[in-house]
């Protein structure tokens, strides 16, 4: 039988355990028919549990070895200090779910899967490229199971309002489009804005949308470069925030020049400022035409607002651009150094990024796999339109490696609030991000 990428891990992992004096067993495992006996293995994280639930008993009747599994939903505010009280007094969880941007700061918590044993090749051809960040110094930090891509959610009501039958593709369609979709009351105030672009404190994804503009800025032609952050050949981490790609000037100044101005009243294309509330709760309310949200966003979009007359399409693009690119949000599952189980969890970590368990996820929280082959293709018979939206966006994301969620949230956020008041020019304002990004990852 040939090996999967899964036997693969587990048979690293099986070896890297082994080497620690544990015993273990290797297990092949061809489609996940055999049933294997896994035990108790808990995991903790912050996706919703009830939904989780549904997706694992749906895995657990295709292989009853997961049904010793359990999932525990923790508060996203105090997850990281939770995690890391309960590692240290070894009572955590067998298996933790973790994002991509939680990647490089979990690395020393987790069993890595050695590149001796699994390449960064073979990692790369089996997940999406938003997988990218499990990639770790010493190897990979985490099984990726979920793929959440950035997407653009219009309002169709008032995009027909205004004179336009469907969303914008590219994004000199959004400067024109904020023109003539924005309302205003009489002493100038904007009661209904076009699209959530400019400030950072209001607006939930801003640093998604951020790097999404800077990844498609970067990257004009077919080959994708890393960017905000990327890897010297000496293997060290180093900040390209103002890197120029040949291009003359840095992307991001681009990015962020188009990023603030429509928190500008002097440009034509104004249409956003602090005094809204959130993007999200302004979109839901009728006072937003368009929204950027992440995939995942829908049910709770449905929820605050279930008569809202809504579209989901891809994020827009640069006109000439040769790829189609977005930011992707991928969750995988990661072994605690201290579990109790640890044969246990890589056994149920393997049944549950399989094509079907990972299938079973990804439609319950309305993304994608993050397995390439779990994918739907285009011409792929009886699947929905709307998966396949979803499965193509899942491969068109990219993201990239953060050092620490909290404080590049702060560098960015920094950085916009700076170029809208004035206070430096965008120039001065991207140079003082790159420093402060630089020095974080020398930490």
């Amino acid at each position: 039988m040939k090996s999967s990428i899964f036997q693969i891990i587990l048979l690293c992992v099986f070896g890297a355990f082994a080497a620690a004096g544990v015993l273990v067993f290797a297990l092949a495992v061809g489609g996940g028919d055999e049933e294997q006996t896994i035990g108790e293995v808990v995991i903790w994280g912050t996706l919703d549990k009830p939904t989780f639930d549904i997706a694992l008993d749906q895995a657990s009747q295709a292989n009853r070895s997961l049904s010793g599994v359990i999932y525990e939903q923790k508060e996203a505010s105090t997850f990281d200090q939770e995690l890391a009280n309960a590692l240290a007094e070894r009572r955590g969880p067998d298996l933790y779910v973790i994002t991509s941007d939680q990647a490089f700061i979990n690395q020393a918590k987790v069993s890595l899967t050695s590149y001796e044993n699994i390449s960064k090749t073979q990692f790369k051809k089996a997940f999406v490229d938003a997988a990218n960040p499990y990639l770790g110094g010493g190897g990979i930090i985490a099984i990726p199971f979920l793929t959440d891509p950035l997407v653009l959610y219009s309002n169709r009501d008032l995009l027909v309002t205004g004179g336009y039958p469907n969303p914008p593709k590219y994004w000199d369609e959004v400067q024109t489009m904020a023109q003539r979709l924005k309302l205003q009351n009489t002493s100038g105030s904007i009661e209904i804005a076009t699209i959530a672009l400019g400030t950072y404190r209001n607006i939930e994804n801003a640093k998604a949308i951020i790097s999404a503009l800077i990844t498609q800025k970067t990257n004009t032609g077919s080959f994708v470069q890393d960017t905000i952050v990327g890897v010297g050949t000496d293997g060290e981490l180093r900040s390209v925030l103002a890197q120029t790609f040949g291009q003359g000037k840095a992307p991001a100044l681009d990015a962020i020049s188009f990023y603030t101005e429509f928190a500008n009243p002097a440009q034509a294309d104004y249409t956003w400022n602090g005094s809204f509330p959130s993007a999200r709760q302004a979109f839901t309310q009728g006072q937003l035409a368009m929204y950027i949200g992440f995939a995942s966003e829908e049910k709770l979009i449905r929820t605050m607002n279930p008569n809202l007359n809504y579209v989901v399409t891809q994020l827009p693009q640069w006109k000439g651009n040769t790829l189609s690119l977005t930011f992707g949000r991928t969750y995988g599952f990661a072994i605690p150094l201290t579990s109790n189980n640890p044969m246990g969890a890589t056994m149920a970590a393997e049944l549950l990024v399989s094509a079907t368990s990972s299938t079973a996820f990804a439609r319950q929280f309305v993304v994608a796999s993050a397995l390439r082959d779990a994918l739907s293709q285009p011409g792929s018979p009886g699947v929905s339109a709307e998966r396949k939206f979803t499965d193509g966006e899942a491969l068109n994301s990219r993201n990239w490696i953060d050092p620490n969620p909290m404080e590049t949230d702060a560098i960015f956020r920094d950085m916009i609030e700076a170029t809208v008041s004035g206070a430096v020019s965008i120039t001065d304002a991207l140079a003082r991000a790159d420093q402060r990004l630089q020095r974080l990852l020398a930490q």
